[in-house]
């Protein structure tokens, strides 16, 4: 048996008592913070806050969101969203925002144009809004508060405690073959027929948003290539291609602007500021009053018109010239992939909607035309 390991023993060294020193008055704090907001108290340590205040805190919101690059549509149309919501807050004297406050807000924008007046006080709006945008209003609600919460401005989301409003996608029908041959001849009865039978022509062939053909310019366009550059969302560029005949119409619209443009800076009273087809930041395409360029509303304003021209019922819009180009290029056998790639989806859930369209029509294909049912009887 193995013997027990020794024990030193340390000398032990005793003070004197004369040397002990007072301990001071003060105490040392326990905890040092080891961030700048790891202490800062919200002004609101629930989920409510005061209305009075609020106003600011969008303002700084909305700064914010400018300093994080967003773009420019979107902080507009949050702009737009935050503006109506503290109408609301003002106009039936709520003193505090909270849970109950927003849930009434959301149920007022399902209702609201039945109000006298109409929603917001805009005696034009009274028709009441699409599922979408009521979901629209709660995300842009759950962005704003949830940025408060990070501010330290409130302790809590009131939006944690309300569900998202559901709202089912909307699969409208693309425009059929007839409808986009009467909008071509509705071109011709046009103000510009020349320019407008191109803009029609390179959507149509693009699918490009309205919104990125507005901030087109003549350094995206390689016509030579069939190609064209757009700034999609969150200022990601992607290339668009268009085919002969589209290419064949932007060229006889450009040569045209190119010669007018020729004999304007041989006219004393031309503008010197107007931007020239040569100068590759001018804007792909102007307006028809001025040589000013066309501008987003302009552009959805002039399909429009073109639709009613056409004598077209259902919804003529860019939007509806788009989801046409996805559902003819998935008919045609184009790749799902590749669509997605086309029309600048982050993701083949927002593609779907359009095969699903491209299917349907599959189906009554099949129904007129299916081989089986297509024999003669005498063949079984």
């Amino acid at each position: 048996m193995s013997a027990s390991p020794t024990l030193k023993t340390l000398p032990v060294y005793l003070a004197p008592a004369s040397s002990f020193v007072s301990a001071p008055s003060f105490q040392l704090p326990i905890h040092l913070p080891t961030s700048p907001t790891e202490n800062v108290q919200p002004h609101h340590t629930c989920s409510q806050v005061a209305v009075s205040l609020l106003q600011t805190f969008v303002e700084d919101y909305l700064d914010d969101c400018e300093l994080r690059l967003q773009s420019p549509r979107t902080i507009e149309t949050r702009r737009v969203f935050l503006k109506n919501f503290l109408w609301f807050l003002n106009h039936n004297e709520y003193s505090i925002c909270g849970v109950s406050e927003i849930r009434q807000f959301l149920r007022y924008l399902a209702h609201g144009h039945e109000e006298p007046g109409g929603r917001f006080g805009n005696r034009h709006l009274t028709r009441g809004v699409r599922p979408i945008t009521v979901k629209d209003y709660y995300v842009c609600l759950r962005s704003l508060f949830d940025w408060m919460v990070a501010q330290k401005l409130i302790g809590e989301t009131p939006l944690a405690l309300i569900a998202k409003p559901q709202a089912r996608e909307e699969s409208k029908a693309p425009l059929s073959t007839e409808q986009l041959a009467a909008l071509f001849q509705a071109v011709e009865h046009s103000a510009d027929p020349l320019r407008n039978r191109a803009i029609l022509a390179l959507l149509l062939d693009t699918g490009c948003r309205a919104s990125e053909f507005a901030t087109m310019r003549v350094k995206d366009m390689d016509l030579s290539n069939g190609r064209c550059r757009v700034r999609g969302k969150g200022d990601k560029y992607r290339m668009l291609f268009f085919g002969q005949r589209t290419a064949a119409i932007l060229a006889e619209y450009f040569q045209c602007v190119e010669e007018q443009e020729s004999v304007e800076s041989n006219d004393v009273m031309g503008r010197v500021n107007e931007k020239k087809r040569s100068d590759p930041d001018a804007a792909l395409f102007a307006s028809v009053r001025g040589h000013e360029p066309l501008t987003r509303s302009g552009l959805l304003h002039l399909i429009k018109r073109l639709g009613k021209t056409a004598g077209i019922k259902d919804e003529v819009s860019v939007h509806a010239l788009r989801r046409s180009f996805a559902v003819q290029m998935l008919r045609n056998g184009a790749n799902v992939f590749s669509v997605q790639a086309m029309l600048g989806h982050t993701t083949l859930q927002q593609t779907r909607k359009y095969c699903a369209l491209a299917l349907a029509d599959s189906e009554v294909q099949h129904r007129q035309f299916g081989p089986m049912d297509r024999l003669p009887q005498a063949a079984f």
